[in-house]
């Protein structure tokens, strides 16, 4: 423990002087000595009960290229991130998968995020995924192997090296950051290999993928063979290090594919979970919030307070009490499978005719509705009219048919964790994404299930709401049903 506080304040000494300054802000050099309207890097490492907390702008310690710039047109700026991970990480007996997120945070407060939203033809359910290293599409990485995302967060997808040459010590691996389990990052070393290679053959072509031959442009150019390195699945591996001489499980940010991990050995914390589009990379824990729910909220009577039992500052499904969870979706605004504190404002005040679940019953002697897609009162305004300006993206007014099955692919990437062309009941439950249509496929994954395979096909999702947006075209808002009797 001491060790890794003391390493915290000299990674800390050894970055900026301009950090001593708060508020002091001047523009930082960039590779082409261009200055850019950044503030200062600020980062604090600290120690809050069992867990590690790194809060930072973002803003990294050394130069960075030019911003915007070929291949990448977004700006950088700094940011608000809030990321905790457990002091003592435990391995799991399987790696958890992480969906495009950041997979850890340099000791600079840069988030690592090696994923791209990147398709072949831009489209999210091919499963052919764009990588921004080793391939033929060029997304405008520095010679940090960076780039900025449109919100501005500035994040690594590679070896981090002008954050490697600003750190001491001798010649063994250096600790870079810390992952979203808690488990250390160490650049590479020479021990240290991929077990990742290149596919043998051609990719197939059609309309089954982009053909061509297997040369690293994708994610899935790549398999695991082991042996072939030295390091797992999750390109990390049990040693002793410097800052852990009794040994540790640790991952390594390597040259070669996958460059960062792609799964975790333990549990990433909710901290990592990417927020709303313009969130930044991992979206950090709610603005507000506190990093190990530690610090106080608004009055006993917030919901978020009362409810809240992870402490990222959210509600789940799983964390609501029976009657908020029959009005979920309701609430749950943007679809992402939980309430934030902005969406939280929707719930009655405790002490109204709630009693004492944050969630008032219906005036009639109606069931409760959710207030979604199955609604089931024609009193109530129709679901497409309640997400009309989610799905309007044209923003004429209208849901078109096209805007429609848009959103149906965009829900269907989001959820289909495993990328095999079905949705699984545990995926539509585990699935976050941002779409009108995430609290639909939860809540009523057996309707959807057409077949009854236990399953649920893109066309299945698709076929429903084609159903749904032409009754409502049909009565103009005015359907009971958003998904009539199928044939």
């Amino acid at each position: 423990m001491r060790v890794f506080q003391f390493l915290a304040v000299i990674c800390a000494a050894a970055f900026s002087p301009a950090w001593g300054h708060p508020g002091h802000e001047e523009g930082m050099e960039t590779s082409s000595g261009a200055a850019v309207n950044l503030p200062p890097p600020q980062v604090s490492i600290t120690t809050e009960g069992e867990y590690r907390v790194i809060r930072a702008n973002g803003v990294p310690n050394h130069a960075i290229g030019q911003f915007p710039g070929p291949g990448c047109p977004n700006a950088a700026s700094g940011q608000n991130y809030n990321f905790r991970m457990p002091l003592h990480p435990k391995t799991n007996a399987s790696f958890t998968q992480l969906k495009q997120q950041a997979i850890g945070v340099a000791v600079n407060g840069v988030p690592f995020d090696p994923g791209t939203a990147e398709y072949w033809k831009n489209d999210r359910t091919s499963g052919w995924h764009i990588e921004a290293l080793g391939g033929r599409k060029s997304l405008g990485l520095d010679q940090n192997n960076a780039h900025v995302q449109p919100n501005g967060a500035y994040h690594y997808h590679g070896i981090p090296t002008g954050l490697i040459s600003t750190l001491g010590g001798g010649d063994g691996p250096k600790l870079i950051g810390y992952a979203a389990d808690g488990f250390p990052i160490y650049g590479q070393s020479a021990q240290n290999r991929s077990s990742y290679r290149l596919k043998k053959g051609n990719r197939p072509g059609g309309t089954a993928g982009p053909g061509g031959v297997y040369d690293g442009t994708y994610e899935a150019d790549y398999e695991f063979v082991p042996g072939s390195g030295d390091l797992d699945e999750a390109n990390g591996r049990t040693g002793k290090t410097a800052e852990y001489p009794q040994g540790t499980y640790y991952y390594v940010a390597t040259a070669e594919f996958p460059f960062y991990p792609r799964k975790l050995k333990g549990t990433p914390d909710s901290s990592f979970r990417r927020g709303p589009p313009g969130g930044g990379p991992g979206g950090g824990l709610n603005p507000g919030s506190q990093a190990g729910s530690q610090g106080k909220r608004e009055g006993r009577g917030d919901p978020i307070q009362r409810y809240d039992k992870s402490g990222d500052g959210k509600i789940s499904m799983e964390e609501a009490p029976p009657m908020m969870k029959a009005n979920f979706s309701r609430h749950d605004a943007n679809g992402d499978g939980f309430i934030d504190t902005e969406e939280a404002k929707s719930l009655p005040s405790r002490g109204s005719l709630t009693g004492n679940m944050g969630e008032r019953p219906e005036a009639s002697d109606k069931a409760p509705s959710d207030g979604g897609p199955m609604e089931k009162s024609a009193e109530r305004k129709p679901w497409i009219e309640n997400h009309l300006a989610e799905l309007d993206t044209d923003g004429d007014g209208n849901v078109s048919l096209e805007e429609m099955t848009a959103e149906v692919a965009k829900v269907f990437q989001g959820y289909d964790g495993d990328r095999d062309g079905m949705i699984a009941q545990k995926e539509a439950e585990e699935g976050r994404v941002r779409s009108a249509m995430g609290g639909f496929l939860r809540e009523h994954f057996s309707e959807l299930d057409a077949d009854h395979d236990g399953l649920i096909s893109l066309e299945e999702l698709r076929q429903a709401a084609v159903r749904m947006w032409e009754k409502y075209s049909q009565n103009k808002g005015g359907q009971t049903s958003p998904l009539p009797a199928r044939p």
